[in-house]
């Protein structure tokens, strides 16, 4: 082999090696921005956007905070009599919420299970985006006016139509209403005890969970606003009560 190609072969192999030296390089410096990335996000930021919190949480496809709360819930207050329509003591709601939107860790095997209940319901109506997309609240609601309008043969058809519109809710809201309503019909079941049944459940989570955009609720009366209310309750109940229907042959979907 000449010297001149053993050179060019050199050269060669040089290249190769500060090709690789630099992609680790670039590779190093994008995982370490990214750590720093998400080292700027409050993990359990209380009024994050819904995918930052579930990327930043321990618990799978459901925010630290949704979490939590729930199992808090399903351990001391299934059976509590009134659960989310009583509510907790304001001023540890406040102070729990101010925590948690500094990142801070809240103990809430110490705080009672009303307020517990409590700052989960204020959880989700302060996502910037409800479990229930604003995108959808037009059609739900149509939807949940004809309800009690139908007769016992139509009303598959008509909750045929509802899963229609809720199998195509985006990840990862799709994903903590599923977890929602699997923990609020297990809630139902202790209705007995806990005097909580599918509607009365409703009642409370409807509000927050499928309502209108602020700028729009603004610039209905008062009166439409009571109208849409009994619908977006109806929707409610079908989903606590029909759990399996709803979301059991779609809980493995990926948006």
């Amino acid at each position: 082999m000449s010297k001149d190609t053993q050179k060019e072969i050199d050269f060669e192999l040089g290249l190769c090696r500060i090709s690789s030296f630099i992609s680790d390089e670039m590779k190093a410096v994008k995982e370490k921005y990214d750590c720093e990335q998400k080292s700027q996000w409050v993990p359990n930021f209380f009024s994050s956007p819904l995918q930052q919190q579930v990327l930043m949480s321990n618990h799978g496809d459901v925010p630290s905070i949704m979490f939590q709360c729930i199992e808090q819930i399903q351990k001391r207050g299934i059976t509590e009599e009134g659960i989310f329509r009583r509510p907790g003591n304001n001023n540890r709601i406040q102070e729990a919420r101010q925590q948690l939107q500094d990142g801070k860790k809240v103990n809430f095997d110490k705080i009672d299970i009303r307020t517990v209940a409590s700052i989960l319901k204020l959880w989700l109506r302060e996502l910037p985006t409800p479990l229930i997309p604003f995108s959808y609240y037009s059609k739900l609601i149509a939807l949940g006016g004809t309800v009690k309008q139908v007769t016992e043969q139509e009303k598959m058809a008509c909750m045929g139509k509802v899963k229609r519109e809720i199998v195509t809710i985006p990840n990862p809201e799709k994903n903590c209403l599923r977890a929602l309503m699997i923990f609020l019909h297990n809630i139902a079941k202790k209705f007995e005890v806990n005097k909580m049944h599918p509607k009365n459940l409703a009642i409370v989570m409807a509000p927050n969970l499928l309502y209108r955009k602020l700028e729009e609720a603004n610039i209905i009366n008062a009166q439409r606003a009571v109208q849409e209310m009994a619908p977006a309750i109806e929707i409610i109940t079908l989903l606590i009560q029909n759990v399996d229907f709803f979301f059991k042959d779609n809980h493995e979907d990926k948006s």
